[in-house]
Order: structure tokens, then C-alpha cells, then sequence
């Protein structure tokens, strides 16, 4: 009963962090149209007791925290959380952490800019626990070897089965326009050497790792192809997916206060 009872305090803790980053880097209009979208798109996982909405929560919050020097330590924090919450949780975020340390300006000079990464031995620490203790998850027993053969045919259904899952998924589907928009405003003459150093490249970046990652799961995946892309495609595809409406909110609102700023007439 005590569990149960933290659980909306917890839930709550997670969207309160998540706006204040999203509204200290993105404004207001787009903090609060990004917590919005989010909320309704997890919500349904929430009240069916998957811990997938705490965990985007905390990875987008993470990212949103790192790209500021005012809510850096609030991104530390949430990336700690999303660590600990499900076994991909610690990948994921690790990949946040990397790509940051490694690409993000401000944080690329900094020195001792991976002592970091020592909250994650926890995450580490727990799941050294949990196969000491012979649990297994959903990604246990990957058969490395034993189904190269078998590629193809994968390909075929992990690609039907995405397209399957767009078009049932809005933000999914929103995710990858949003990609596809990011990539083109880049293009369209924006630097993208700078970019790459900003939270829009950064975005980016980690977006294309998790979905390369997740793709990568579904192809060596032990249990029954087809139920598994069925129960859990969804669920971890949303995580790019926020990144990639978190980078089109971000290169929108530095594209209309570079409008704002209208030079003097001449004369």
C-alpha cells in the first residue's frame, strides 16, 4: 500500500523536473507543449503500471538538464533515475551521457567532465545483482551467433512491424517527421558543424544510437520475434522519438528569437 501511494508522488516528482528544464530551455509555449504531448502519449502505460513513462520522462529530462549550465545537476540526477529504473534504462542513459561529454559545447572543455559518470554504479551494482541472482529480462539469452542466417527474413518483419507501429503510434509518427524536419532545417543552411555541438546535434546523435541499438535488439532477440516487436516495439521507439520532437522545438524557438532581432533602418 506505502509503494502504491509513492507511486503518483513519484510520477509526479518525474513531469514537474521534466517542466521546469522544458521551460527553462525551450520557453514556455514550447516546455509546455512538449510536457503535453509526452504525458498524453504515455499515459495509457502509466495507468498500465509500465515504468516506460517514468523512463522517458527522466531520459528527456536528462537531456533537456545537460544542455544548460543551471539545470545540469537536475540532468545528472534525472539520468541516475533513468538508469535505475528498467534494465535499458542504464544504456540509454549512458549514451546521453557520452554523446553530451563528448559533442555538447559548454561541456566539452570542462574539466572532469566524466566523474559523471560514477552515478551510474548503481545501475551497474544492480544489474551485476540481478543476473547474480539468475533473473532474466525481456533481452536475456540474445543468441548472438545463431541467427545471422536468418537476417533477412528479420529485416523484413522488424520493417513491416515498424510501419505497423507508426501508424498506430502518434508519437511515433510525430517523432519521425520531426527527425526528418530537424534534418532538413540543418540543411537548409543552418551551421551544422555548430549545431552538432548544440542540444539540437546532440538530439540527434543519441536519437540515431537508440534507434540503431534497438533495431539491433529485435534482430538477436531470443524470444518470439513477432511478440515481442508486438509488446515492446512501441514502447522503446518512443524514446528517439521525443528526442527528435525535443530537437524541432529547440531549432524552432532559436529560428524566431533570431526573427526577433531585426537590425536598426539605415540611415
Amino acid at each position: 500500500r506505502m509503494a502504491s501511494l509513492g507511486i503518483p508522488i513519484f510520477a509526479g516528482g518525474c513531469i514537474w523536473a521534466l517542466a521546469v528544464v522544458a521551460i527553462e530551455r525551450l520557453g514556455a509555449l514550447r516546455g509546455v507543449v512538449l510536457v503535453c504531448v509526452l504525458f498524453w502519449s504515455v499515459q495509457a502505460w502509466l495507468l498500465g503500471g509500465y515504468a516506460d513513462g517514468y523512463l522517458l520522462f527522466a531520459l528527456v529530462t536528462g537531456v533537456l538538464g545537460l544542455a544548460g549550465s543551471r539545470t545540469r545537476a537536475v540532468g545528472w540526477l534525472a539520468l541516475l533515475v533513468a538508469s535505475t529504473v528498467k534494465y535499458e534504462g542504464l544504456f540509454l542513459a549512458a549514451v546521453v551521457a557520452v554523446v553530451f561529454s563528448l559533442c555538447h559545447r559548454d561541456m566539452q572543455a570542462r574539466p572532469g567532465r566524466w566523474r559523471p559518470m560514477l552515478l551510474f554504479v548503481p545501475a551497474v551494482l544492480h544489474l551485476l545483482w540481478v543476473y547474480g541472482m539468475g533473473f532474466k529480462g525481456d533481452f536475456s539469452g540474445i543468441r548472438w551467433l545463431e541467427v545471422w542466417g536468418t537476417l533477412p527474413d528479420r529485416a523484413g518483419v522488424i520493417g513491416q512491424a515498424a510501419v505497423d507501429v507508426l501508424g498506430r503510434t502518434p508519437i511515433l509518427l510525430e517523432g519521425a517527421l520531426a527527425a526528418l524536419a530537424a534534418l532538413l532545417i540543418l540543411a537548409a543552411g543552418l551551421k551544422v558543424g555548430e549545431r552538432r555541438k548544440g542540444v539540437e546535434g546532440s538530439c540527434l546523435i543519441i536519437a540515431a544510437v537508440w534507434a540503431a541499438w534497438i533495431v539491433m535488439l529485435f534482430f538477436f532477440t531470443s524470444r518470439d520475434l513477432l511478440w515481442h516487436l508486438n509488446n515492446a516495439l512501441d514502447r522503446l521507439l518512443v524514446h528517439p522519438a521525443a528526442l527528435a520532437l525535443v530537437a524541432v522545438l529547440s531549432l524552432t524557438k532559436k529560428s524566431s528569437e533570431a526573427e526577433a532581432v531585426v537590425p536598426g533602418s539605415p540611415g
